[in-house]
């Protein structure tokens, strides 16, 4: 099967759920938000992947008399989102916005600020263009002559100081049309990137690993990023070799000191989950020697995952001489860095404890409290 075939063919197997949900409302309770807890033991949302899957089959085969079924999506994503510990915005908050949106029906406008105010993240997140896609002035009409829960708040929302609207007409329509190029109508148009970690979420490791191999043959060879994205991926599937090989052809393609040193970075963490720990430690070493170019580089984002990286190998190697050296050099890099973030210094532990050396696992855990306590003091 064609790479293009892919999504059209997975689209296809999911439209027989969809069918039952146009046939029997009570199906719909499936879809339901419904709080629960994980193998973990953490809370979430149950039903969030059948959710999700009837959103993304939505996405390519929906229909006008689909609409009462995109409300109730919609209302059930926004109470997950009011509901989650951890709030967020989320992929399918926004399709499920923008398959209610465009239908253009100002009587939505309720359903989408419902949405808009579900917590902090979509109220920042979640477009203004959604909640006046009815149209902006019938919008601003609706609202002013109407008796809408939060009425007020919505008012000021969608006007500005001087009461008119607080986008124009141009601004929405341009806003949903670059919103729909996102969730495109074709599967054939969709990411490859968004098959794979659709179909991972489902459970179907064995279609988007296939997915996978076909996506690779058609890559460009010659492209830096499109073969990152390929690394990327592999790595999620924990192909740690597989992803280094492509790592080493991504550095054969990128130039300049600042991507060199990320790359070998990168390349020293995909070998280390692979267990070659040698070429990992070996890497490391050439990567620094493009960061020695860069002045204030312990400072950067690049720097402090340099350094952890000395702590994550030295946690996992096998080898107890290469592990002692690891460890010595990411405790010396350490040193002349600022506040380092809490991740790392557990991290050191770790490495530290793995290598026996007590005086150096009581020192992180120090400095572990010590961070803890200031973060503690911040929150409070």
């Amino acid at each position: 099967m064609a790479l293009d075939e892919v999504g059209a063919a997975v689209v296809a197997a999911w439209c027989s759920d969809l069918e039952r949900l146009r046939a029997d409302r009570q199906t719909w309770r499936s879809l339901a938000y419904l709080r629960g807890e994980d193998e973990r033991g953490y809370e979430c949302d149950l039903h969030e992947l059948a959710r999700a899957r009837a959103l993304w089959t939505l996405q390519y085969a929906s229909t006008p008399e689909d609409l009462p079924l995109l409300r109730f999506l919609l209302g059930q994503e926004a109470t997950a989102r009011s509901e989650d510990p951890f709030q967020g915005c989320g992929e399918e908050l926004e399709l499920a916005g923008l398959l209610v949106a465009e239908h253009r029906q100002v009587h939505d406008v309720a359903l989408q600020w419902q949405a808009k105010t579900a917590n902090f993240d979509t109220w920042c997140g979640y477009d203004l263009a959604f909640v006046l896609a009815g149209g902006v002035e019938d919008t601003v009409a609706f609202v002013r002559a109407g008796a809408l829960e939060d009425r007020e708040a919505l008012l000021q929302r969608i006007t500005g100081e001087q009461g008119g609207p607080a986008m124009s007409q141009e601004d929405v329509d341009a806003w949903l049309v670059a919103t729909r190029e996102r969730f495109p109508r074709d599967p054939a148009d969709e990411a490859p990137w968004t098959w794979m970690d659709r179909l991972r979420r489902l459970g179907d490791g064995d279609g988007a690993r296939h997915y996978l191999r076909l996506w690779a043959v058609e890559l460009p060879q010659d492209n830096p990023h499109a073969l990152g994205g390929l690394q990327r991926e592999l790595a999620e599937f924990g192909d740690f070799t597989e992803a280094a090989d492509v790592q080493r052809r991504v550095l054969a393609l990128i130039q300049g000191p600042d991507a060199r040193a990320a790359g070998l970075r990168r390349l020293a963490e995909l070998t280390r989950l692979s267990g070659d720990f040698t070429t990992a430690w070996q890497s490391l070493q050439d990567s620094l020697g493009h960061l020695d170019d860069q002045p204030g580089w312990r400072d950067a984002g690049l720097g402090r995952s340099f350094i952890e990286e000395h702590f994550l190998l030295a946690a996992a190697a096998t080898d107890d001489s290469l592990a002692r050296i690891v460890l010595d050099a990411g405790h010396r890099y350490a040193g002349t860095v600022p506040r380092l973030p809490l991740s790392m210094l557990e991290v050191a532990v770790r490495a530290a404890v793995r290598v026996g050396d007590a005086d150096l696992a009581w020192h992180y855990r120090t400095v572990c409290d010590t961070e803890r306590r200031r973060i503690e003091a911040g929150l409070g």
